[in-house]
């Protein structure tokens, strides 16, 4: 994702008159599990960034076409939502499910080989431990394991450059209650669209979606759905959808530059988040 510098945001028409939407600043995440959820606070620092893409055993293919977004999670929810591929050698070459003893870490941190899907998907356990990345930071994917073929260890790696946090105008600002309104509108001078042109992410795009959400179990519940972001500065407006729960929460996701790894690739996106009240 490219780094993009937050200029003035444009004033929106609101009741009939012209008003400066309230600026949501780049976050700092939630202070602590009561604290609604944010946005994923600022990756720290440590020496010079690693070279994005892939490098290793090519025996290992590594992919999350739809994406690993990092998010300030609520209740139930992993830190980086999506499913990682890791798959021996090309789809098309018959048996491409890894070996029995391979190992993905994300970060360092291992993966869970889910039990529900064909023992080529992996993912983060929301009650496990949590990897170290933050916004503007980056995904390490190491997949590692014997190759079945003559017993080798044999393991490769897939770097994923995650987006930086953007300042985000809202009418009514974040916080407020919603009360009658029917839509709410937001805005900035950040353009979210990053891989156009790129064939295996034509139907992915940025998107924006309101939940349901209860403060005191910090839980999400069904209201609105997704809604696709067209490229430009942001410029979006959101239809207030009924919930039983006590207010919403906003959920405001792009992806970073997505990344060929042979047959396959991914890309690391970033959930910003912030909450109304009714």
């Amino acid at each position: 994702m490219q780094r993009v510098a937050c200029g003035v945001l444009a004033a929106v028409a609101a009741c009939g008159r012209a008003v400066a939407p309230q600026e949501i600043a780049p976050d700092a995440g939630s202070a602590s599990a009561s604290a609604a959820p944010g946005t994923p606070p600022p990756a720290v620092a440590s020496g010079l960034p690693l070279p994005r893409g892939g490098s290793g055993s090519h025996r290992f293919q590594i992919g999350a076409a739809h994406g690993l977004y990092l998010v300030d999670p609520a209740a139930g929810e992993a830190p980086v939502q999506g499913l990682v591929v890791v798959t021996l050698g090309p789809i098309g070459g018959g048996n491409f499910i890894p070996p029995a003893d391979v190992v993905v870490t994300l970060n360092g941190v291992p993966l869970l080989r889910d039990p529900k899907l064909n023992g080529a998907f992996f993912r983060l356990d929301p009650d496990g431990p949590r990897p170290a990345i933050g916004s503007g930071g980056q995904m390490v994917i190491v997949a590692a394991g014997t190759d079945p073929a003559d017993g080798r260890r044999i393991q490769r790696q897939l770097v994923l450059d995650c987006p930086a946090d953007i300042q985000v105008g809202s009418t009514p600002p974040a916080g407020a209650p919603l009360g009658t309104a029917t839509s709410l509108r937001i805005v900035s001078s950040s353009d979210l669209t990053v891989n156009a042109g790129v064939p295996l992410m034509a139907n992915i795009l940025p998107q924006v979606m309101l939940f349901g959400y209860d403060a005191a179990t910090r839980s999400l519940a069904p209201s609105g759905s997704p809604r696709n972001i067209s490229p430009g500065p942001l410029s979006v407006e959101v239809a207030v959808t009924p919930t039983a729960a006590e207010g919403w929460l906003l959920d405001l996701r792009w992806p970073g530059p997505f990344v060929l790894d042979g047959q396959t690739g991914g890309f690391c996106g970033l959930a910003k988040r912030w909450t109304y009240r009714k």
